[in-house]
């Protein structure tokens, strides 16, 4: 008689660096499912033209605003040390 148990046997349990790579992959997966339910419910609820709208122009309001900060702090570094110069040169 054939006895087949042996092969059954031979299957291991997946390595440590395995499981925890499979553990990461579900872990990615149930966020990339989670983002896609939330997409999902936005889109339902945000199905109106005004309400894209809205939400487009408080989103490119939000855009100028930081790059505004960014480019001001950058001209007042700028400023710094344009003063810090000329303090060096009449020192």
């Amino acid at each position: 008689m054939l006895d087949r148990t042996a092969n059954l046997t031979s299957v291991a349990e997946p390595a440590p660096g395995e499981r925890q790579r499979v553990a990461r992959r579900s872990l990615l997966r149930r966020a990339i499912d989670a983002l896609r339910r939330g997409w999902r419910t936005l889109d339902r609820q945000a199905s109106s033209s005004l309400t894209r709208r809205i939400v487009l122009l408080n989103i490119a309001g939000l855009f100028v605003l930081v790059i505004s900060i960014l480019s001001v702090s950058q001209f007042r570094a700028g400023l710094i040390d344009a003063r810090v110069q000329s303090l060096l040169v009449q020192g």
